[in-house]
């Protein structure tokens, strides 16, 4: 009587476990889909009652999307111009100070199936010869050169639940003759995500790198367009 209570015990929570274990290899399987279609290779493994609770929990249109965006990232092979947002731009360009631009996509997001408008940026200090002065230049006057340029970072601006850019180095520096001298600004750092989807545990980092040029001359102009 008694092994008999304990057979019917274990059969009725056999059909609870094969259920759990369909869905544990359903999610799994998804990841796996996704990480081929992008070539994006993650890691997936059963989520403690702890990460749960700590990491965001994703539906499968929000990989999908969170995906999308990196591999357009990724597959940019040349390098693009770069601006700087006027909200960033001081009254007035002074010999020595800090400087901010953004890099320009070249897709237009709105064209776009995924939701999300990050926005790439470099931020760097920069001194000028003129080092102890505010700086005015006219049309017909040379352009500034730069003594300096140091603290170069890379950051993104916007949000893409579960991830994060992941700066590894990053270079900003004037390149060309001085009537025609650029700024060349180029980063590698890793794209890290780390969520949650339907049981699972999802980790991934992937390497990617952003370069941009913008002219000097630009540069300047753009500092100085609220002078």
């Amino acid at each position: 009587m008694e092994g008999s209570t304990i057979r019917r015990r274990i059969w009725a929570v056999v059909p609870i476990a094969v259920f759990l274990l369909i869905g544990c290899n359903q999610a799994e399987q998804q990841v796996q889909e996704l990480s081929e279609d992008y070539e994006i290779t993650m890691a997936t493994e059963e989520a403690t009652e702890e990460e749960r609770e700590e990491l965001l929990a994703l539906e499968h249109e929000q990989i999908d999307h969170m995906l999308m965006y990196i591999r357009e990232s990724l597959d940019e092979e040349e390098a693009e111009s770069v601006s700087i947002p006027q909200s960033n731009s001081p009254h007035r360009l002074r010999a020595s100070g800090t400087s901010s631009v953004e890099l320009e996509t070249q897709y237009d997001p709105d064209e776009n199936d995924h939701p999300f408008h990050i926005k790439r940026h470099f931020s760097f200090a920069y001194e000028l010869e003129e080092s102890d002065v505010d700086l005015a230049v006219a049309d017909d006057e040379e352009l500034p050169s730069f003594v300096e340029i140091d603290q170069e970072a890379s950051f993104i601006t916007g949000m893409i639940p579960g991830l994060e850019w992941h700066e590894l180095t990053a270079q900003v520096s004037p390149v060309g003759q001085q009537d025609s001298q650029e700024l060349s600004f180029s980063t590698i750092g890793e794209w890290r995500g780390e969520f949650i989807y339907e049981d699972q545990k999802v980790v991934f980092s992937e390497e990617d790198e952003w370069a941009g040029i913008m002219s000097v001359e630009e540069w300047t102009q753009d500092q100085l367009s609220q002078f």
